[in-house]
């Protein structure tokens, strides 16, 4: 944990050659990333490449983890769930080799490890003991269970289902959502790894899949946030532009033109008052869309976000959680309920578009408010790189920082899982809901004190009124026409 955790150096980092190079004399093959992409069974921390396949069943925090990172870079992904650098001392039995000379190796963000240090200290300092979920928040996990469980066998028990409960069922989808897949399938609830799996199946429970959840999460949006190429969360095409191409001066995309997701179409226009209605169609997604996204085996479809072949036992697993999820939330209820089958179909759609809508409507007001960065470095494989000359922010904590935003405090804290706590949960995605309300502070006066700004809205309100504004601008003209 978070709390545990010591530094160490990173022995494997180009800059650190002296350790490099007697290994790689020693016969050492060398890969380039190219390579690496193509055997799932390799995965990168620095200049470094490990056997994943082999790591996998030995890793504390469980195998799906690092069965994510199959084939690709997962240098800032280890240090931002373990606030550290990576261990490379002790992982020699692991090393295959090393990347090729020409490759960039993804270095460590010493600005990461400061801001971590102190988090450590403040939790320990206040007594907390662990970064993950304290006992208060598991009384509030078993009691949503509780609740949710009670509804559902209620509502087929009885053959009784009114629109006040379809709607009641949608919002309780809603907070086991934010309150525990999210923190679970983050790693953050518990140390032991298969605690955190079992209870990360919960987002299949209610109709999602939570290996394309960590696909899409902790693979893409946590390590390329707001990425205009790499973080599917700050893609919306074409219903709407979420961005004009990176945000930064000097930035040009990739072969000088903006990225296909810049592209402006006149219902843009509205985009500020429609968005809302979106919001509420997400709810549709998990009735459909992650079926297809596991049968092809790609995070919407994308090439570029396919999953890494290691992962394949969790998606056979999450097809058949689907299906049983299908008889449970579509088939029992139009068997069982007294109502007919369009009523009761309209009342499953209500607790889908509920839910749904629920947790768009907060996750698109975290990264897309007045002045939020995009930005452009994320590769497929994983790795980042902005070079100076982009005027990007260079490291991770800065890009984090950002992107993200905090609205409001304790009270929805605890309604919402943590979440109104975006830069906090950006930072340290491993460290429990409940703490992001003490650690906030720790991190705001850091962030002061480096002169970076931290954007945090006093009423959700005024982060409403943001997005709006933001959405507005990059909905009218000047910007970038249809193509």
């Amino acid at each position: 944990s978070l709390v545990a955790s010591s530094g160490s150096s990173n022995m494997c980092q180009k800059q650190e050659s002296k350790v490099a190079a007697p290994a790689a004399a020693a016969g050492m093959p060398r890969f380039s990333r190219a390579k690496v992409a193509d055997r799932a069974d390799l995965l990168v921390v620095g200049e470094c490449v490990y056997d994943a396949a082999k790591f996998r069943w030995k890793h504390p925090g469980g195998a799906q983890f690092v069965s994510a990172f199959g084939g690709r870079d997962a240098t800032m992904a280890f240090q931002t769930y373990h606030s550290r650098a990576f261990p490379h001392e002790i992982m020699t039995d692991y090393l295959v080799g090393y990347l090729e000379e020409s490759e960039t190796a993804v270095e460590h963000d010493e600005e990461h490890l400061e801001i971590s240090g102190l988090v450590r200290k403040a939790l320990v300092k206040d007594g907390r003991g662990s970064a993950f979920a304290p006992t208060h928040q598991w009384v509030k996990v078993f009691g949503i269970m509780a609740v949710l469980s009670a509804l559902e066998g209620w509502f087929l028990y009885s053959g009784q289902r009114s629109w006040a409960g379809s709607f009641v069922l949608g919002l309780l989808y809603a907070y086991v959502g934010l309150n525990i897949q999210h923190d679970a399938n983050h790693g953050a609830m518990s140390k032991k790894g298969w605690v955190n799996t079992v209870f990360g199946l919960m987002q299949d429970y209610i109709g999602g899949s939570a290996v394309m959840w960590i696909q899409q999460h902790v693979v893409l949006h946590h390590i390329h946030t707001n990425d205009v190429h790499m973080d599917p969360d700050a893609d919306g095409f074409p219903a709407v532009r979420f961005h004009d191409g990176p945000s930064q001066p000097g930035v040009s995309a990739i072969g000088g033109k903006k990225p296909l997701t810049a592209t402006w179409f006149p219902w843009h226009y509205f985009q500020h008052l429609y968005i809302f209605a979106l919001e509420m169609g997400y709810g549709a997604v998990p009735l459909l869309g992650a079926v297809l996204e596991l049968i092809f085996w790609r995070h919407r479809g994308a090439e570029k976000f396919k999953l890494s072949p290691l992962l394949l036992p969790w998606g056979m697993l999450s097809l058949a959680l689907h299906a049983l999820f299908f008889a449970r939330f579509v088939y029992l209820p139009i068997i069982f309920n007294e109502d007919d089958v369009a009523t009761t179909c309209g009342k499953v759609l209500l607790t889908a578009v509920t839910g749904g809508g629920y947790l768009a409507f907060f996750f698109a007001l975290s990264h897309n408010f007045e002045g939020a960065g995009n930005f452009e470095g994320g590769k497929d494989d994983g790795s980042v790189e902005y070079p100076a000359e982009s005027k990007q922010p260079d490291n991770f904590v800065r890009r984090q920082v950002a992107s993200s935003s905090n609205v409001c405090g304790a009270g929805l804290a605890t309604l919402n899982g943590g979440l109104n706590y975006q830069i906090e949960h950006h930072l340290f995605p491993r460290i429990a809901h409940s703490h992001y309300p003490f650690v906030s502070g720790v991190v705001r006066e850091w962030c002061e004190g480096k002169g970076i700004k931290y954007t945090h809205f006093p009423t959700l309100s005024s982060n409403v009124s943001s997005m709006m504004k933001r959405l507005y601008d990059l909905g009218h003209p000047g910007r970038v026409k249809s193509e």
